[in-house]
């Protein structure tokens, strides 16, 4: 199981990677013009955010602690929380105006499935077997 998740770990940061230096390149060739500012600072807000949780899934793997169990509770929560009121942000709500509902639901389903051994990672991580704490 823990090689699974480790080729995980590194293909989500793979492709995370290569979302953020494609977003880059479009904000850099004017790629971004149409695309709302709110839209644009909520990516520029969630991709430190997400890159964050990379440390506890690395971390979960080589089964050392860092930060607290605490750190990565509050963590979840509100990676949760956000996970939860995605649908009234910002870039949500740009989706929606360019996608079908079957489109947009399909397209919500293809982004969540693959978060949850990211999720996964989290809670055992945060609650169950956090180095040092038990």
């Amino acid at each position: 199981m823990t090689t699974i998740l480790y080729w995980f770990t590194t293909l989500f940061l793979t492709i995370l990677a290569i979302a953020l230096i494609g977003k880059i390149y479009l904000k850099l060739t004017g790629g971004y013009a149409d695309i709302p500012f709110s839209t644009q600072l909520e990516e520029l807000i969630t991709i430190p955010f997400h890159l964050f949780a990379f440390i506890a899934l690395f971390a979960y793997l080589d089964n050392k602690p860092v930060f607290s169990a605490f750190v990565w509770q509050v963590y979840l929560a509100i990676s949760i929380l956000i996970q939860i009121v995605s649908y009234w942000l910002p870039k949500q709500q740009y989706i929606r105006t360019r996608l079908t509902r079957n489109a947009y639901f399909w397209a919500n389903v293809g982004a969540v499935l693959p978060l949850l051994p990211l999720y996964y990672m989290l809670i055992n991580y945060a609650f169950v077997s956090f180095p040092g704490d038990r």
